[in-house]
């Protein structure tokens, strides 16, 4: 028999089947080598993978096929039909989008965004009341192989502001082909209750006599 292992050692199911000599298998562009395990029936017989001795075969890069092929020679010399299988190994993605990004207030209630939070839509501004002394966003990369900074899958950032501060925050999101980059800015202003007010004599009107 032959099975298929990613280099997580997980299973790649292959169905192999010993009169079926020709497989095809989709692999993930991340997936850089497939380990081979085969079991032979023959006991003196000897396998021809072209694996390592760890039983390892590295992947063409991530776009391009490898075609492995394998077979038995007995003891006596002869070969064995060959097995092919053919690994198609998938191109590296360019999305590079969060599919989630909140942001909760210092007593733990969840703001609005303005505009409210779509994927394609890059900067946002909020204004926050004096009371609340800091902000923390909570963003989710999407399911197409982005990250965040330091290949992290969720985002998350306490950010603390003065009264009648502005802060400019940027979610840096990273595509699967590690080129592909978007910037999600978030612009956030706390009021300020302290600022001087306009005293009442100066709002009131005036008349002055001009004799």
């Amino acid at each position: 028999s032959i099975k298929l292992y990613n280099d997580q050692n997980q299973e790649i199911i292959l169905g192999y089947h010993k009169d079926t000599f020709n497989y095809t298998i989709n692999v993930a562009a991340t997936t850089s080598r497939v380990k081979l395990q085969t079991i032979l029936d023959d006991q003196f017989a000897k396998i021809t993978t072209g694996a390592d001795s760890l039983g390892f075969i590295t992947l063409n890069e991530a776009g391009r096929n490898t075609i492995i092929e394998i077979y038995s020679t007995s003891e006596s010399g002869v070969k064995s039909k060959v097995y092919q299988i053919t690994i198609v190994r998938g191109s590296y993605r360019t999305s590079a989008s969060i599919s989630s990004l909140q942001v909760k207030l210092s007593n733990g209630d969840y703001i609005n965004l303005n505009p409210t939070f779509q994927s394609n839509v890059y900067q946002y501004t909020l204004r926050i009341d004096d009371m609340y002394t800091f902000i923390e966003i909570d963003a989710q990369a999407a399911l197409n192989g982005e990250s965040f900074i330091g290949g992290l899958k969720t985002y998350k950032q306490r950010v603390d502001l003065n009264s009648g501060e502005t802060k400019t925050i940027e979610i840096t999101v990273i595509a699967e082909d590690g080129i592909t980059v978007n910037k999600y800015i978030i612009r956030v202003q706390r009021a300020n209750n302290n600022a001087p007010k306009i005293p009442n004599w100066a709002a009131a009107p005036m008349s002055i006599n001009l004799g």
